[in-house]
């Protein structure tokens, strides 16, 4: 994916849920980041800078917490690259957590999605053909 497709795909997102969930916008968003199918070969350095841009800058909602889950080996030393380019109250809101279990410790099972242990039925798909509707 590109950094505008993971932007748009943020923006969707975030639609779609605040469509769910009344109080959103007042409770926050909790960010869930699986890296259960990333490779080495999809790096690229702008990504993550411009990633973290969107969410600290950009995103018109209160981002409560990272979640970061089934992260591969390679991700501490991308991790310690980006670390100091974060803000002091986003650094604090990251939690690499490894296994996707440990979520719940962080998002109630109705609203973590499906595929992560919970009952929230998402798919890109879905939020795409949902929010094109607005």
């Amino acid at each position: 994916l590109s950094v505008e497709e993971v932007q748009r795909s943020l923006f969707q997102i975030m639609d779609y849920v605040s469509m769910q969930f009344e109080d959103f916008d007042k409770r926050g968003m909790i960010i869930i980041v699986d890296w259960d199918d990333f490779h080495i070969a999809q790096f690229k350095p702008a990504f993550p800078k411009a990633t973290l841009k969107t969410i600290q800058d950009l995103l018109p909602v209160r981002v409560k917490r990272i979640l970061h889950v089934n992260q591969p080996m390679v991700f501490s030393v991308v991790f310690s690259i980006i670390k100091p380019l974060l803000g002091e109250k986003l650094r604090s809101r990251l939690k690499v957590l490894g296994n996707p279990e440990k979520l719940k410790q962080y998002v109630d099972p109705p609203q973590l999605p499906a595929p992560l242990g919970g009952e929230f039925e998402i798919s890109l798909e879905k939020v795409k053909k949902e929010t094109l509707k607005l």
